[in-house]
């Protein structure tokens, strides 16, 4: 599976975000409720989290890319941090 592939199998709903999905208490409940009318959202979250789950380099990207959702660009800096010291 390449980062084509990754893409192609996040959630297409502006609802979702790494943080939501991989969270380490699981699936974001308030997202969980927020999509529960989209059955095909939520069969993609859940097969999302569960591929984020395998020991394999593409659950390693995922866990790298949670960790830098939200960075602002080029500083290394998180996002809340950021705007909560400035």
């Amino acid at each position: 599976m390449d980062a084509n592939m990754l893409a192609k199998a996040f959630p297409a709903t502006p609802a979702a975000s790494l943080h939501k999905l991989l969270s380490p208490d699981g699936i974001n409940k308030k997202y969980l409720d927020d999509i529960k009318d989209r059955r095909e959202f939520v069969d993609q979250s859940h097969a999302f989290r569960k591929l984020s789950e395998e020991k394999n380099l593409q659950s390693e990207v995922l866990k790298q890319a949670y960790e830098l959702e939200g960075c602002v660009r080029n500083t290394g800096i998180p996002r809340l941090w950021y705007h909560h010291y400035t």
